[in-house]
This record gives C-alpha cells, structure tokens and sequence, in this order.
C-alpha cells in the first residue's frame, strides 16, 4: 500500500506558551525530508556516524527524531520511561546497561545531569548529544568538552509547527554559539510585519519555508490561515520569534 505524500504522519501539540495548546498537523513528505540520509540534515550526521543507540522520551516532538532517524538508518532504540526520566541514578543504570551513545534533550536537563559527579561516567560514554528547545549556554559546552573532549554537540530551532527541528549547527567552541543553518529543503528567512522579505542585519520575524514546515492546526481553520501563510510559492510557518539581527546576520553565513 503507497501512502500519499501529504498524509498525515502525525499530531502533536504546542506547549501553550503564548496562549491554549494548538494541535499540529505534520505529513509524510516532511517527515521522509527530515529523515533523508541527505548531507543538509546535519542531525543524521550525529546519529548515524556517531550513535549505536539512542534514548528516546514520549514527550514533545523530539520523540519523533529520536525514534525514526534511528529506524530508518539501521540503529536500536533505548526507550526511557518517566521515572528513569526524572532519576538521574535510574537513567544512567538505564544508560550504561543499554550502551547508549545518543542523546536528545534540553540544555537545561543535562546541565543538572552533569552537575552530579554519578552521572559523569554516562556524559564520557555518550558520542553524540543532540540539543534544542531552549537557548544553549557556553558554560554547558565547557563543561562537557572538560568531561567528553570527543563529544559531537548539536544545537538546533524546533518549533512545535516544523517537522522537528529545522536548523541545526554542530558547536564546536564556546563562541558564536546559533542555531546554525537550514536542514534539506528548508530555508529560513527574515520578514516584517507585511511579510516583506528584510535584508541582512535588519530586525524582523525568523520565518520558515519548505519542507519543514506543518500542514497546519488540527480543527483551526482560522488560526492556520493566520500562522500559515504562502509566499513565492512555498509554505510557511509565520508563528515565530522576533529575532536579533546579529543571530541572523550568522545563521544565513
């Protein structure tokens, strides 16, 4: 059976932030496009170069990475329930049992986690570690390398209304630290407040075109049309953040 390319993949919902939780609508084709062994996805890189095994939580979106680009390029699943989640002590027995060399998470979860001398035998076996969702502070890179000299950190912007992340950067210094450049067939521009598109070092809205972005908000016609918007032709996501024009000015370098 050939399922369509815009079928729906899957649902998943906004943290509610700025406003009630919205349902969104990510398809096939977006999640094949963020998968492709393809050289622009710079997240395969730390997976499939570097990670036998990788620790998966059912949570926010992230879930989705951590479960098919393991699938879909030949490597095993180590799959965290809540307590091991929230007990460092469990998860790295989980961790060092399982051999796992991958992870994704927060900067702020593993910034407690490598505060605790027990879990500093789980950060020197790890390959690759995999962040987003929050900003990536220079004090955690220095503190991981001190730990991990090898270690492969990545940082990347994954809003809830893109097909998980859609930029990435491998950080390789505690200096210019930014959420690197477009995954394959994704581009990121900046607009004003009439979508106008803003040169270099202007001040505007950060704005996501392509394959990364969502089919739209489950039952929210009117707030997809809002968000949600077509312009040269490619779809793109509108609901982002004001963005400081020297991060742009890099992040397009």
């Amino acid at each position: 059976m050939t399922v369509p390319y815009d079928a729906l993949a899957y649902c998943i919902y906004t943290s509610g932030s700025t406003g009630k939780p919205e349902g969104v609508m990510l398809t096939q084709k977006k999640l094949v496009n963020f998968v492709d062994a393809n050289p622009k996805n710079h997240e395969i890189l730390g997976y499939t170069e570097r990670g036998k095994v990788s620790l998966a939580a059912i949570t926010f979106d992230v879930s989705i990475m951590e479960e098919f680009i393991p699938l879909a390029h030949g490597l095993t699943i180590c799959m965290a329930n809540e307590d091991e989640i929230h007990n460092p002590l469990i998860l790295k027995a989980l961790c060092e049992k399982n051999g796992v060399d991958v992870m994704s998470c927060t900067p702020s979860y593993l910034a407690n986690l490598i505060d605790l001398p027990e879990f500093e035998s789980v950060v020197k076996q790890i390959k690759s570690v995999d962040f987003g969702a929050e900003a990536f502070p220079a004090a955690l890179f220095t503190k991981l390398r001190a730990v991990n000299p090898d270690i492969y950190i990545m940082n990347g912007y994954d809003p809830t209304e893109a097909t998980i992340s859609c930029t990435m950067k491998a950080i390789e210094s505690p200096e210019n630290i930014t959420i690197g450049i477009p995954n394959a067939n994704v581009q990121v521009v900046m607009l004003d407040e009439k979508n106008h598109l803003l040169p270099i070092g202007a001040l505007g809205e950060l704005t996501i075109l392509g394959d990364g972005v969502g089919r739209g908000y489950i039952n929210r016609d009117d707030l997809t049309r809002e968000k949600f918007i077509t312009l040269w032709g490619k779809l793109m996501d509108a609901r982002t953040i004001k963005s400081n024009c020297a991060v742009c000015r890099k992040n397009r370098a």
